[in-house]
């Protein structure tokens, strides 16, 4: 699998590798190793996930693949 490299929101930081899922969380979505060691998500480790992770995707996929059943049925 490839991926497109996404350059940080912040100027000087890193690519982009995490996200957070965080409901509540009011800082950026999606950030890079810099921004976690500067302090931004700290409050909430759990929901902070490797974009590089191919488990994110597949939970992605297996719960479109079933709510697109239920509309089909």
């Amino acid at each position: 699998m490839s991926f497109i490299r996404v350059k940080c929101y912040k100027e000087q930081h890193q690519f982009i590798e995490q996200v957070c899922l965080n409901k509540q969380c009011q800082a950026n979505r999606i950030y890079c190793q810099q921004c976690l060691q500067d302090g931004d998500h700290v409050a909430h480790p759990k929901d902070q996930k490797n974009l590089f992770d191919q488990k994110i995707f597949q939970n992605i996929d297996q719960k479109s693949e079933s709510q697109s059943q239920d509309y089909v049925q």
